[in-house]
């Protein structure tokens, strides 16, 4: 009768790597997020002053914010505008009338900056990610 002996090595160092591959995959994600948003707080005045806003006051550019948002199971990057001007430009207004007079004061017709950049980050971050769990070795489909 024929014995047969199989062997693993490795296996050791393949459980040490196993075992932080959450907290470099979390580590590394946390990174793209933050680059993402810190480059979406840079372009975005650029971006307003292309559109024709912020020209005399800056309000728009300079009310941007970037926040670290955490939860038990994950850390995420908010950015916000908190100008009072940001919805006006982002959504636009509707037909607006002087309280007791009534005179007509126009419309302001949207022209988004914030919403359309932020879609195209989030894109970014979204290819980035995938990337980098491709590196670790991990199977990307549907991405």
């Amino acid at each position: 009768m024929a014995a047969a002996d199989l062997r693993f090595e490795g296996l050791d160092e393949l459980y040490r790597a196993l075992a932080t591959l959450p907290d470099r995959l979390n580590g590394a994600a946390e990174e793209i997020a933050q680059s993402e948003a810190e480059q979406m707080q840079r372009d975005l005045p650029g971006a307003y002053a292309a559109a024709g806003f912020d020209r005399q006051t800056g309000e728009l550019a300079d009310r941007v914010l970037v926040t670290r948002v955490t939860t038990p199971a994950s850390t995420g990057y908010q950015v916000t505008n908190r100008s009072r001007k940001a919805a006006w430009v982002e959504f636009g207004t509707v037909q607006r009338f002087t309280r007791g007079s009534g005179a007509a004061r126009g419309r302001f017709i949207a022209r988004p900056v914030f919403v359309p950049m932020a879609q195209r980050r989030r894109r970014s971050m979204l290819r980035r990610l995938v990337e980098f769990v491709r590196q670790q070795g991990a199977v990307v489909t549907g991405a």
